[in-house]
């Protein structure tokens, strides 16, 4: 196993590619007595690290945002804007899930604001932009919500969303590495997510660091997003004198990938890094591999979280291959360990990756009333932007600046017999 790099508590993967979550969905849901849990790691952990992880996971003391006083006893109210209908109807389900979880942390924290419930709102966005805008337009004036988590299950969902909490002064919580720059929404920041720079560079980190190529294959879908995301790797290893050898680029529902893998291996990279936007087609490329005779001692990243997928990690030709994620079982954090007791306690299951970015985004938003110390939107949002959100996330204390960017980078886990085990993160 790789050794773990310094813990900055600088942390989230495309992740909500919902399309993604489907195949994983089942494996979320196993129960611990019937064997699924995944593998977890053994990390070492320093004195440096001992005495920056804190023993609770408990609320913080922090600055509070000037906040307006709170002499209501009714229930505080967040909404929870996704997808509960059409094609992304699973989203729904993680999304039941993480409040589920959350009201169990509340039980045991008395609620926010001294003792205040809180009452979560959903709304059914069915992943269609026109529901996305109409949602936060009811949260924010019908339903009058503090603070709205998740915001869509689309991409084009959640930059319209930006605006539409820009239109109605109602914060929110997205969900998406997209837009990519929310410094300009003073009432948008991101939570269950990373910013695609921070994640490509903790990547390139690892293959500089841990794997140390000197020839690498690039393997990826034939579209501009893919394209993007791998020449940002690309350059910065190409500066250090590494070799591209391979750039093949896969039409969208190829089936047979034989051909591009035979020009991969006739390369003789050390390293192949993949951008595929589909768990099915990294079961179809570790099917293949295997046919061909196996990778040869070629190393394999995918730059996504596609492949971060109990049925792709069950595959032979995927033991050993790494994939990029926001969180795995086994971390070394309070809040890693809070989060699996929650998931086991309420839903008897050890939570996968794909639970993590709508739980980020419902605690954070908790986090934002209590520190704001009020319950009124306007509050909410300048907490979230006051640079003094803090609180025990999974992958250690889970902040968000002044321009919206939470801290978190994303973990690269290895496949492992349909586990995934967290072999570098930051």
């Amino acid at each position: 196993m790789f050794r773990r790099s310094k813990f900055w508590y600088k942390f989230a993967a495309p992740f909500l590619v919902l399309a993604l979550i489907v195949p994983v969905l089942a494996a979320c849901g196993d129960d611990e007595d019937e064997g699924t849990s995944a593998p977890t790691a053994s990390p070492t952990v320093t004195s440096e690290t001992k005495s920056s992880i804190t023993p609770s996971a408990t609320f913080s003391a922090m600055p509070t945002a000037t906040p307006t006083k709170t002499v209501s006893g009714e229930p505080v109210k967040i909404g929870v804007m996704t997808a509960w209908s059409g094609p992304s109807a699973v989203a729904g389900v993680l999304a039941d899930q993480a409040i589920a979880v959350a009201q169990e942390y509340l039980k045991g924290v008395g609620g926010v604001l001294g003792g205040r419930a809180i009452k979560f709102e959903k709304y059914d966005s069915k992943g269609m932009v026109a529901e996305a805008v109409a949602g936060m337009t009811k949260l924010s004036r019908s339903e009058k919500v503090s603070v709205v988590a998740g915001g869509g299950a689309s991409v084009a969902e959640f930059f319209a969303v930006v605006d539409a909490a820009e239109d109605n002064k109602v914060p929110v919580v997205i969900i998406a590495s997209s837009p990519s720059d929310l410094s300009p929404y003073a009432y948008s920041v991101r939570g269950g997510n990373v910013q695609e720079a921070k994640r490509t560079a903790m990547q390139t980190r690892f293959i500089l660091n841990e794997l140390k190529p000197q020839k690498v294959a690039v393997l990826i879908d034939n579209q501009a997003e893919a394209l993007e995301r791998v020449e940002m790797v690309t350059k910065a290893l190409e500066k250090t004198g590494i070799k591209i050898v391979s750039e093949q680029r896969v039409e969208i529902g190829t089936t047979d990938f034989s051909p591009y893998l035979t020009k991969m291996k006739y390369a003789k990279p050390d390293l192949c890094i993949s951008v595929f936007a589909a768990p099915s087609s990294y079961m179809t490329v570790f099917k293949q591999i295997m046919e061909l005779g196996g990778w040869d001692g070629v190393k394999f990243l995918d730059l996504t979280t596609a492949a971060a997928s109990a049925a792709v990690a069950k595959m032979p030709g995927a033991q050993g291959a790494y994939s990029t994620a926001l969180w795995a079982p086994g971390l070394p954090y309070p809040g890693s360990r809070q989060l699996e007791e929650l998931y086991r306690k309420v839903h008897n299951m050890v939570p996968s990756p794909y639970n993590l970015p709508i739980y980020i985004s419902i605690m954070t938003a908790i986090h934002a009333i209590e520190l704001a110390g009020s319950d009124n939107p306007e509050d909410v949002a300048k907490a979230l932007r006051s640079g003094n959100l803090k609180w025990e996330g999974p992958v250690g204390p889970f902040t968000i600046d002044t321009n919206g960017e939470n801290n978190m980078t994303g973990v690269i886990v290895e496949l492992r017999d349909g586990g995934f085990i967290p072999v570098y993160f930051e």
